[in-house]
């Protein structure tokens, strides 16, 4: 059987994603950070943009080295409202 295409495992990936994630979500909560997690996706709010910046480098830091994750820069967006 051909594995599943991207690591794509069905209906089981965002329960998946979640579990695997929660050290990400208690790292961040712990430094101070708020988050939204929806299956790969990632949401971190913030109140100003040095804040946001700081979050963005501890996620990439945690993601990367911590749970040798790779993150798509080219799907990562930023919104910043002051």
């Amino acid at each position: 059987m051909k594995p599943p295409h991207n690591g794509v495992l069905g209906v089981l990936s965002p329960l998946i994603a979640n579990v695997y994630l929660d050290a990400f979500d208690q790292c961040m909560k712990y430094r101070g950070h708020r988050i939204v997690l929806y299956a790969d996706d990632i949401l971190i709010l913030c109140g100003a943009k040095p804040s946001a910046n700081n979050a963005l480098k501890v996620a990439e830091a945690y993601l990367e080295g911590e749970l040798k994750l790779m993150i798509n820069r080219r799907n990562m967006g930023k919104i910043c409202r002051t």
